[in-house]
């Protein structure tokens, strides 16, 4: 299914909470409180991130898995008001620092943009996430995986890697960096649909959206919002931006 050869499954993810604790801590008023993680990967790296909880009034069974990447130079931060507001839409989100970045110790960050080698390795980043959120309680089979900026083409990678992906979300993508091209990426996806949306006036981001929706062969839809902003930063200046990105993330992955 994908040009490039990727990991294979992280080495168990070591949660940092206990699920009776979490439970415990959930306020019938809305989600848990969120919970650190700490994972380790296939290649040996402990990565750091948060794990968000869904609302138990809006969860069912098996909630879904939503994965959260950060850019270059970023951290798991940057996701927090968007992991907050899918929790309580009834996803259990998984935000991590990527190797060399935010609490995450290991290969610098510059590894990860040094080229193929340095970004292969940190999508074991995300598969021990995936990992965490399946044991957390997430459907195994239904994840979706939203990055900004960098963290976009990161995750159009681990889709092409992982079958249980079934939705990607780029916020202000970028075609091309150091090797990692989002373009052919996105021409590879079959059977997993897209969104990628960036504000008008983010040159790069607005003309990688339109581009990728393009090159897809897959349903994909590309949308631009009016400014500036970019990456994660897009929902703060555009509120509704959220609420239009969960929408359709429930529509995609109540039709698979």
């Amino acid at each position: 299914m994908t040009a490039f050869p990727l990991v294979r499954r992280a080495g168990a993810a070591v949660l940092c909470l206990a699920l009776a604790g979490l439970h415990a801590a959930c306020s019938p008023a809305g989600p848990p409180e969120p919970a650190p993680l700490a994972l380790r990967t296939a290649d040996g790296v402990a990565v750091a991130g948060t794990l968000h909880a869904p609302d138990p009034r809006a969860a069912k069974g098996h909630p879904p898995g939503l994965l959260l990447v950060h850019g270059f130079g970023g951290d798991r931060g940057v996701w927090e008001g968007f992991a907050e507001a899918a929790a309580v839409r009834g996803y259990l989100c998984a935000a991590v620092d990527l190797r060399g970045h935010g609490d995450t110790r290991g290969p610098d960050r510059d590894a990860v943009e040094r080229g193929p080698a340095g970004w292969r390795a940190a999508l074991a980043d995300l598969a021990a996430a995936r990992e965490a959120l399946v044991a957390a309680g997430a459907d195994p089979e239904t994840l979706a995986v939203a990055g900004e900026e960098f963290g976009a083409s990161l995750a159009l990678l681990y889709a092409l890697a992982e079958p249980a992906v079934h939705a990607v979300v780029g916020v202000s993508p970028v075609l091309e960096m150091r090797g990692l091209d989002a373009e052919r990426a996105v021409r590879d996806l079959k059977d997993c649909p897209a969104l990628f949306v960036a504000a008008e006036n983010d040159g790069l981001g607005a003309a990688a959206a339109r581009a990728l929706k393009a090159a897809a062969p897959v349903f994909c839809e590309a949308r631009l919002y009016r400014g500036t902003a970019s990456g994660a930063d897009l929902f703060a200046a555009h509120p509704q931006a959220m609420g239009e990105v969960f929408t359709w993330l429930e529509d995609v992955l109540r039709a698979d």
